[in-house]
C-alpha cells in the first residue's frame, strides 16, 4: 500500500504558503484567492481520498481472494481426509 502522508505534509505546507500570500492581497482579492485556495486544497484532498479507496479496493479484492482459496484448502483437505478413511477402511478389510 502507499503511504500518502509525505503528499499530506507537502499539502499542509503549500498551503501554509498560500495562506502568507494571500493575506498580503487587497480584501477583495483575499477572497477570490481564499476561494481558488480551498478548491486546490479540495481537489488534493479528493485524489488522495481516491487513491486511500482504490487501494481499499485492492485489500477487499485480495481479502476475498484469500477467503476463497481457504475454502479451496478445505474441499481438498475434505476430499483427501475422505479419500484416506476409505482406503484405510480398505486396507483393514483386506487384512481380516
Amino acid at each position: 500500500m502507499v503511504d500518502n502522508t509525505d503528499d499530506l505534509e507537502k499539502l499542509l505546507n503549500l498551503t501554509k504558503k498560500m495562506s502568507v500570500k494571500i493575506a498580503q492581497l487587497s480584501p477583495e482579492s483575499q477572497l477570490s484567492a481564499q476561494l481558488e485556495r480551498f478548491t486546490f486544497i479540495n481537489q488534493d484532498f479528493e485524489n488522495i481520498m481516491g487513491e486511500y479507496k482504490k487501494q481499499a479496493d485492492q485489500v477487499s479484492s485480495l481479502v476475498q481472494k484469500i477467503s476463497n482459496l481457504e475454502n479451496e484448502l478445505d474441499e481438498h483437505r475434505t476430499r483427501f481426509d475422505s479419500k484416506a478413511i476409505s482406503t484405510i477402511t480398505q486396507i483393514q478389510k483386506e487384512k481380516e
